[in-house]
């Protein structure tokens, strides 16, 4: 795996030294305005040893290479056993070797140092895709990240398949397990001003530990929303009971996901079926990062199921 991450770091540099033009869409690293903030960080016992070394990677290096070193030397702290870490690495190197040649991410720093921040935030964050030419009524969707923070290649990744896409992807702490419908609804009104163009009803996403806290946002305020796509998630049973009747969902799992068994994934989407009829749970023959490594896949599902609500309205 160190050969993967040295590689990325030369594959960092040259392309940090190229000067591409800007072309096309752009991201962006907006702070907000909100009264409410994501909670502080809280160091684990198993963490502070490291935590030092760890702020001053947050300060200095580029995210790639602190996303492949804690891929090396941390994978366990990450819940990741060293096979996962081992099928992980390729991909985050081909990932972020890709963000860092492209134009729209020139400038673009990380959102780490937000998402591990042991003092309280007194404004919010997300990332802004905007495409090169908006349309009147333009497709918008919201991200929300998994455990470990709000990664940039979660962003690049839905840029790539939805270029012509408003993207909002939010930070909140270390995992939107437990968010807030209040954050979103601050950050789609700080969008809209500084896009000058009104939203509509925005797709929301989630992955991972993410996908808990979509079911509770878009439980909590359905009608701001197209949909939900919960990805590499379920939803807790506690949670299942108090879905509304009419809600607009899909869920995908890997049937190979170590993380979240597909056998629990599979029972948790049945009890949803029960309290969400219409609700459509779908698997693909990967693990929990299904989104990088079936990414055809995987987003052939989600415009198919963007489309039939689509057509539903027309």
């Amino acid at each position: 795996m160190n050969k993967h991450i040295a590689l990325a770091a030369v594959f960092v540099l040259l392309c940090q030294g190229l000067g591409f033009a800007a072309d096309g869409g752009t991201v962006e690293s907006v702070r907000f305005e909100t009264l409410v903030t994501p909670p502080v960080y809280v160091v684990p016992k198993s963490l502070k040893k490291n935590d030092p070394l760890f702020r001053v990677g947050l300060k200095s290096l580029p995210e790639g290479l602190m996303v492949l070193g804690a891929l090396t030397v941390g994978s366990g702290e990450l819940g990741l056993s060293r096979k996962q870490a081992e099928s992980l690495t390729p991909l985050m190197t081909d990932a972020y070797a890709k963000i860092a040649a492209d134009p729209a991410f020139r400038n673009v720093s990380s959102a780490l140092p937000y998402c591990f921040s042991t003092e309280k935030h007194d404004t919010g964050h997300y990332f802004l895709y905007r495409p090169a030419k908006i349309p009147r009524d333009p497709t918008c969707i919201v991200f929300l990240h998994g455990y470990g923070g709000n990664f940039q290649f979660y962003t690049w990744v839905l840029k790539e398949e939805f270029p012509d896409a408003i993207i909002l992807a939010p930070s909140w702490g270390a995992g939107w397990a437990s968010g807030s419908a209040k954050y979103v609804e601050d950050m789609l009104t700080d969008a809209e001003r500084r896009l000058d163009v009104q939203l509509g009803k925005p797709w929301l996403m989630a992955i991972s530990a993410g996908g808990r806290g979509g079911f509770l946002i878009y439980n909590e305020t359905p009608a701001d929303f197209s949909g939900y796509v919960c990805l590499a998630s379920l939803p807790g049973t506690t949670v299942v009971r108090r879905l509304r009747r009419r809600l607009n969902i899909l869920m995908i799992n890997g049937t190979a996901d170590a993380k979240l068994p597909i056998t629990i994934a599979r029972k948790q989407a049945a009890l949803a079926k029960q309290a969400v009829p219409t609700l459509a749970a779908e698997e693909i023959e990967g693990d929990h990062f299904f989104i990088l490594s079936k990414r055809d896949e995987t987003f052939g599902m989600i415009r198919a199921f963007m489309k039939r609500k689509t057509l539903l309205n027309e």
